[in-house]
This record gives C-alpha cells, structure tokens and sequence, in this order.
C-alpha cells in the first residue's frame, strides 16, 4: 500500500484487513449499515475507475470473488451492493453492502435492513460498539 490520503486510517482503523493482494485490501466498515458491510480499496491512489491497471482489474475479480465467498459462509447474505460513490474520498473504493430481507441475530447484536429491497441506507447503522470486531473475527 503505497502512503497517500486517509482512506486506509478510516476504513481500517486498528484492525487488518480481513482480504489483502496485490491490488486491493478489504476491510470491515466501521460503521456497519447490515452485518458484513465492508469497504474494498485499490492499494494505489487513484481517482478514477480508468486509471486501473489490467492487473489491478484482474486483482479486483479476484478479491471480489473472496469477499462474497468469505460473507456468503459467515452470514448468508441475500443480495450484495456495492456502491462507488467517491464523493468523500476520491481514493478509488467500493462499500460492499451484503443485503437481508429480515433481521439477522448475529453475536449477540441485531442486525436490521432497514432499508431492504430498496437501496441501503447508509445513515443507518447498527450502534454497538462491539460489532466491528465481532464482524471482522468472522470474516479472518
């Protein structure tokens, strides 16, 4: 990961990222939206999707394929979003929002939708200061 803006500090905080290769490092999202939510982060700066490489292309397939899997084991999501907003953060990224009809108990911590089956809120998060870590322990 090569030193540029914040993003990695915000999104990563104090804990690895749970999928890391040559091209992109995924994170749990500090503020998860439904259970999993995660953010994925071209490793280079960059501002525009054009900019990658078709290695970097090739590295986003793969880490796509890894994160579904890894979420689809861990919590049998429905349906899964990911969403390029790049309005806060021009360092090229995706928020992987894995999506539930209903709430899901998970960890001790209930997990709602709210938003469910139109397209997630991201104002809504599940406030337990807990639910990061249980996240990320089930996505290692």
């Amino acid at each position: 990961m090569e030193p540029c803006c914040d993003i990695f500090a915000k999104f990563g905080g104090d804990l690895a990222p749970f999928y890391d290769n040559n091209g992109w490092l995924v994170f749990v999202r500090p503020k998860q939206v439904t259970l999993g939510a995660s953010v994925l982060i071209s490793r280079r700066h960059i501002e525009s999707l054009a900019d990658l490489t078709s290695e970097e292309l090739l590295a986003l397939g793969d880490a796509v394929k890894q994160i579904e899997a890894r979420l689809s084991k861990a919590f049998h999501f429905q349906k899964i979003n990911y969403l390029m907003l790049m309005m806060q953060d021009s360092h090229v990224h995706f928020h992987v929002i894995p999506r539930y009809s209903s709430t899901i108990e998970f960890g001790g911590i209930s997990w709602p939708d709210s938003a469910w089956p139109k397209a997630p809120d991201m104002s809504k998060v599940v406030d337990e200061p807990n639910a990061v870590h249980v996240v990320h322990e089930a996505l290692r």
